[in-house]
Protein backbone atom coordinates (compact mmCIF):
# COMPACT_ATOMS: atom_id res chain seq x y z
CA UNK A 1 0.00 0.00 0.00
CA UNK A 2 2.88 2.48 1.16
CA UNK A 3 4.08 2.13 -2.73
CA UNK A 4 1.28 3.00 -4.38
CA UNK A 5 1.41 6.89 -3.75
CA UNK A 6 4.68 6.36 -5.61
CA UNK A 7 3.85 5.00 -8.69
CA UNK A 8 0.87 7.23 -9.06
CA UNK A 9 3.54 10.58 -8.61
CA UNK A 10 5.79 8.25 -11.55
CA UNK A 11 3.08 8.05 -13.69
CA UNK A 12 1.36 11.11 -12.73
CA UNK A 13 1.52 13.56 -16.64
CA UNK A 14 2.38 16.90 -16.15
CA UNK A 15 1.19 19.51 -18.01
CA UNK A 16 3.41 20.76 -21.34
CA UNK A 17 3.85 24.26 -21.85
CA UNK A 18 4.39 25.20 -25.45
CA UNK A 19 6.47 28.63 -26.41
CA UNK A 20 3.88 30.07 -28.88
CA UNK A 21 6.47 33.39 -29.85
CA UNK A 22 9.30 30.34 -30.62
CA UNK A 23 6.73 28.49 -32.97
CA UNK A 24 5.61 31.97 -34.54
CA UNK A 25 9.63 32.62 -35.14
CA UNK A 26 9.93 28.75 -37.03
CA UNK A 27 13.44 26.80 -37.19
CA UNK A 28 14.65 30.14 -38.34
CA UNK A 29 15.54 30.97 -34.19
CA UNK A 30 12.72 34.48 -34.05
CA UNK A 31 13.25 38.01 -34.66
CA UNK A 32 16.41 37.69 -33.33
CA UNK A 33 17.60 35.55 -36.18
CA UNK A 34 15.64 37.06 -38.67
CA UNK A 35 17.12 40.44 -37.92
CA UNK A 36 20.86 39.22 -37.69
CA UNK A 37 19.86 37.73 -41.29
CA UNK A 38 18.56 41.62 -42.38
CA UNK A 39 21.71 43.27 -40.52
CA UNK A 40 24.18 40.40 -42.60
CA UNK A 41 22.26 41.73 -45.58
CA UNK A 42 22.54 45.25 -45.18
CA UNK A 43 26.25 44.84 -44.41
CA UNK A 44 26.78 42.86 -47.44
CA UNK A 45 24.97 45.71 -49.64
CA UNK A 46 27.33 48.38 -48.02
CA UNK A 47 30.34 45.94 -49.00
CA UNK A 48 29.50 45.75 -52.76
CA UNK A 49 28.30 49.60 -52.59
CA UNK A 50 31.91 50.22 -51.50
CA UNK A 51 33.73 48.25 -53.85
CA UNK A 52 31.72 49.69 -56.97
CA UNK A 53 32.30 53.22 -55.47
CA UNK A 54 36.14 52.45 -55.22
CA UNK A 55 36.79 50.86 -58.55
CA UNK A 56 33.54 52.74 -60.45
CA UNK A 57 36.42 53.67 -63.29
CA UNK A 58 38.15 50.62 -63.64
CA UNK A 59 34.51 48.61 -63.56
CA UNK A 60 33.10 51.09 -66.32
CA UNK A 61 36.02 51.36 -68.44
CA UNK A 62 37.05 47.52 -68.37
CA UNK A 63 33.44 46.63 -68.71
CA UNK A 64 32.93 48.66 -71.92
CA UNK A 65 35.98 48.06 -73.62
CA UNK A 66 35.82 44.11 -73.08
CA UNK A 67 32.57 44.19 -74.64
CA UNK A 68 33.50 46.14 -77.51
CA UNK A 69 36.56 44.46 -78.28
CA UNK A 70 35.54 40.84 -78.23
CA UNK A 71 32.63 41.95 -79.64
CA UNK A 72 34.59 43.64 -82.68
CA UNK A 73 36.72 41.32 -83.32
CA UNK A 74 34.30 38.77 -83.66
CA UNK A 75 32.34 40.97 -86.20
CA UNK A 76 35.88 41.45 -87.70
CA UNK A 77 36.01 38.00 -88.24
CA UNK A 78 32.58 37.19 -89.16
CA UNK A 79 32.84 39.90 -91.87
CA UNK A 80 35.81 38.34 -93.54
CA UNK A 81 34.17 34.92 -93.68
CA UNK A 82 36.18 32.99 -91.50
CA UNK A 83 34.22 29.70 -89.82
CA UNK A 84 32.67 30.09 -86.72
CA UNK A 85 35.57 27.95 -84.67
CA UNK A 86 37.81 30.60 -86.04
CA UNK A 87 35.58 33.32 -84.62
CA UNK A 88 35.43 31.70 -81.48
CA UNK A 89 38.87 30.86 -81.25
CA UNK A 90 39.92 34.67 -81.81
CA UNK A 91 37.48 35.89 -79.69
CA UNK A 92 38.62 33.68 -76.37
CA UNK A 93 42.15 34.40 -77.14
CA UNK A 94 41.65 38.58 -77.57
CA UNK A 95 39.33 38.24 -74.35
CA UNK A 96 42.11 36.94 -71.79
CA UNK A 97 45.35 38.96 -73.38
CA UNK A 98 43.56 42.07 -73.86
CA UNK A 99 42.01 41.81 -70.06
CA UNK A 100 45.62 41.09 -68.64
CA UNK A 101 47.04 43.65 -71.25
CA UNK A 102 44.16 46.02 -69.52
CA UNK A 103 44.67 45.08 -65.73
CA UNK A 104 48.73 45.67 -66.36
CA UNK A 105 48.46 49.07 -67.83
CA UNK A 106 46.14 50.23 -65.07
CA UNK A 107 48.59 48.98 -62.29
CA UNK A 108 51.35 50.73 -63.86
CA UNK A 109 49.74 53.91 -64.83
CA UNK A 110 48.23 53.94 -61.04
CA UNK A 111 51.49 53.03 -59.65
CA UNK A 112 53.19 55.87 -62.11
CA UNK A 113 50.99 58.60 -60.91
CA UNK A 114 51.74 57.85 -56.92
CA UNK A 115 55.00 57.68 -58.01
CA UNK A 116 55.38 60.69 -59.56
CA UNK A 117 53.52 62.31 -56.21
CA UNK A 118 55.99 60.74 -54.15
CA UNK A 119 54.13 58.38 -52.56
CA UNK A 120 54.09 54.77 -51.55
CA UNK A 121 52.27 52.30 -54.18
CA UNK A 122 52.03 49.92 -51.84
CA UNK A 123 49.85 51.76 -49.38
CA UNK A 124 46.85 53.57 -49.57
CA UNK A 125 47.43 57.01 -49.77
CA UNK A 126 43.89 57.95 -48.45
CA UNK A 127 41.34 55.38 -46.95
CA UNK A 128 39.01 55.70 -49.81
CA UNK A 129 41.54 55.32 -52.47
CA UNK A 130 42.56 51.82 -53.21
CA UNK A 131 45.96 50.61 -54.38
CA UNK A 132 47.41 49.97 -57.80
CA UNK A 133 47.23 46.41 -57.59
CA UNK A 134 43.35 46.63 -56.50
CA UNK A 135 42.48 48.72 -59.17
CA UNK A 136 44.21 46.30 -62.29
CA UNK A 137 42.56 43.24 -60.40
CA UNK A 138 39.18 45.12 -60.90
CA UNK A 139 39.60 46.16 -64.11
CA UNK A 140 40.42 42.64 -65.08
CA UNK A 141 37.68 41.14 -63.45
CA UNK A 142 35.34 43.81 -65.05
CA UNK A 143 36.78 43.04 -69.03
CA UNK A 144 36.60 39.59 -68.47
CA UNK A 145 33.62 38.93 -66.90
CA UNK A 146 31.56 42.03 -69.37
CA UNK A 147 33.83 41.03 -72.13
CA UNK A 148 32.83 37.39 -72.10
CA UNK A 149 28.97 38.42 -72.76
CA UNK A 150 29.59 38.48 -76.66
CA UNK A 151 31.36 35.45 -76.85
CA UNK A 152 28.49 34.02 -74.95
CA UNK A 153 25.96 35.26 -76.87
CA UNK A 154 28.00 33.81 -80.36
CA UNK A 155 28.41 30.48 -78.48
CA UNK A 156 24.50 30.40 -78.04
CA UNK A 157 23.50 31.61 -81.21
CA UNK A 158 25.53 29.23 -83.19
CA UNK A 159 25.01 26.32 -80.68
CA UNK A 160 21.05 26.72 -79.85
CA UNK A 161 19.89 28.08 -83.37
CA UNK A 162 22.61 25.92 -85.42
CA UNK A 163 19.66 24.54 -88.04
CA UNK A 164 19.08 28.14 -88.53
CA UNK A 165 20.43 30.93 -91.52
CA UNK A 166 24.03 32.45 -90.10
CA UNK A 167 22.14 35.99 -90.69
CA UNK A 168 19.69 34.81 -87.85
CA UNK A 169 22.45 33.70 -85.53
CA UNK A 170 24.27 37.53 -86.18
CA UNK A 171 21.30 38.58 -85.09
CA UNK A 172 21.07 36.85 -81.55
CA UNK A 173 24.38 37.62 -80.82
CA UNK A 174 24.06 41.37 -81.71
CA UNK A 175 21.16 41.17 -79.16
CA UNK A 176 22.73 39.75 -76.45
CA UNK A 177 25.84 41.99 -76.72
CA UNK A 178 22.94 44.78 -77.16
CA UNK A 179 21.33 43.79 -74.13
CA UNK A 180 24.99 43.99 -72.27
CA UNK A 181 26.01 47.39 -73.35
CA UNK A 182 22.77 48.71 -72.33
CA UNK A 183 22.83 47.05 -68.58
CA UNK A 184 26.52 48.36 -68.38
CA UNK A 185 25.05 51.98 -69.33
CA UNK A 186 22.35 51.99 -67.02
CA UNK A 187 24.88 50.70 -64.15
CA UNK A 188 27.06 53.77 -64.98
CA UNK A 189 24.31 55.79 -64.19
CA UNK A 190 23.81 54.49 -60.62
CA UNK A 191 27.22 56.82 -60.04
CA UNK A 192 26.31 59.75 -61.64
CA UNK A 193 23.52 61.89 -62.41
CA UNK A 194 22.01 60.41 -65.54
CA UNK A 195 19.12 58.98 -66.66
CA UNK A 196 19.36 55.03 -66.96
CA UNK A 197 17.90 54.80 -70.26
CA UNK A 198 19.63 57.49 -71.62
CA UNK A 199 22.94 56.01 -70.53
CA UNK A 200 21.91 52.69 -71.75
CA UNK A 201 21.20 53.88 -75.19
CA UNK A 202 24.17 56.04 -75.17
CA UNK A 203 26.37 52.98 -74.52
CA UNK A 204 24.56 50.72 -77.13
CA UNK A 205 25.30 53.83 -79.64
CA UNK A 206 28.75 53.37 -79.17
CA UNK A 207 29.05 50.08 -79.11
CA UNK A 208 27.28 49.37 -82.44
CA UNK A 209 29.39 52.20 -84.11
CA UNK A 210 32.53 50.28 -83.67
CA UNK A 211 30.86 46.68 -84.09
CA UNK A 212 29.85 48.45 -87.56
CA UNK A 213 33.28 50.02 -88.13
CA UNK A 214 34.76 46.86 -87.74
CA UNK A 215 32.49 44.44 -89.50
CA UNK A 216 32.18 46.83 -92.36
CA UNK A 217 36.38 47.25 -92.31
CA UNK A 218 36.65 43.55 -92.31
CA UNK A 219 34.43 43.16 -95.23
CA UNK A 220 35.64 44.73 -97.07
CA UNK A 221 39.04 43.94 -96.59
CA UNK A 222 37.81 40.78 -97.46
CA UNK A 223 36.95 41.53 -100.69
CA UNK A 224 40.01 43.57 -101.90
CA UNK A 225 42.00 40.38 -100.86
CA UNK A 226 39.74 37.92 -102.94
CA UNK A 227 40.27 40.17 -105.95
CA UNK A 228 43.94 40.14 -105.80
Amino acid sequence: AECLPAAHSLLRVKPIRLDLARLRGGAGGGPRRRSRSARDRTALSAAIAKIASDHVRGIIFGGLDGILTTFAIMAASSGAGQRPATTCVLGISTLLADAFSMAGGEFLSAKAELEAQGQDPARRTAPMEPTPLAKGVAMFIAFFLFGSIPLFGFLVSHVALRHFPPDHQSYVSAAITGGALFGLGALKSQFGAGVWWQAGLEVVTVGGGAAIVAYATAALGDRVASRL
